[in-house]
């Protein structure tokens, strides 16, 4: 009956419907998470409830399943992340303008916190996930106000080295997931703080949030030089091993 009730409108040349209550509420707690509310017309209703089911990822046997709030919240910052990676409006190549975070060189070096601009302290395992695949500016600063210097800012994976990473790996490597190489990013498996070089034997292609969850405690990544086989280790010491699509069999 609501069916036939909604579509009933339709079948006359009566005035148009008024204009649906729709916005969306986002704001950030004192903890520095975020709330997020709203309210959507049919169509864009559709629009968001498809695009999410799009980007929704399988859970891997290799992490703890999520709740379908947990999906579509991971799915919704992938739709984002994927907008800024591919958005036009730059003509640089990969041009990621996400979230501006500082953080003192000694602390990246040590695994000391950072934080968002005007925003709250990100941990030691955020920001080594962050800065695997992104942009470096060197700041030079007297005291706590003068700027001495602002270098160029320095990528940490250069396009022609993605390319080939891509190529190689063809989609994210995590144990499990095949999420394409448009939704991942590059991450250092000897991290750049302890002196990982940025070159393909130090680099595998992994999805946003597989690439967080290697830089959690207790994980532990290592890239064999024979077939480039990622070995992935969870803190319960359980153990996987993936090889790029073209590699051949994986060894183990």
């Amino acid at each position: 009956m609501g069916h036939w009730a909604a579509h009933a409108p339709a079948l006359g040349d009566g005035p148009e419907p008024p204009e649906s209550k729709r916005g969306l509420h986002l704001s950030q707690m004192l903890d520095g998470t975020w709330v997020l509310e709203g309210s959507l017309d049919p169509v864009s209703g559709e629009v968001v409830a498809t695009a999410l089911r799009r980007a929704e990822s399988p859970d891997s046997d290799a992490e703890p399943p999520r709740s379908p709030r947990q999906r579509r919240i991971d799915a919704l910052a992938d739709i984002c992340r994927f907008y800024l990676d591919h958005q036009h409006q730059s003509p640089a190549g990969r041009h990621r303008p996400h979230v501006n975070v500082v953080i003192d060189v000694d602390d990246l070096q040590s695994g000391g916190p950072g934080r968002v601009v005007d925003g709250p302290a990100l941990s030691a395992a955020v920001l080594r996930a962050m800065t695997c695949d992104s942009n470096l500016h060197r700041l030079i600063m007297s005291g706590r106000s003068a700027v001495l210097d602002y270098g160029r800012a320095t990528r940490t994976i250069p396009t022609a080295l993605w390319n080939a990473l891509v190529l190689r790996d063809e989609h994210c490597r995590f144990p499990g997931c095949d999420r394409r190489s448009g939704w991942c990013e590059g991450h250092h498996v000897v991290h750049i703080a302890e002196d990982g070089p940025t070159c393909l034997e130090n680099l595998v292609l992994v999805c946003s949030r597989h690439h967080h969850r290697l830089h959690q405690p207790g994980w532990h990544a290592k890239l064999r030089p024979d077939y480039s086989i990622l070995e992935v280790t969870d803190p319960d010491g359980r153990y996987w091993s993936t090889a790029p699509p073209r590699a051949g069999p994986t060894l183990v």
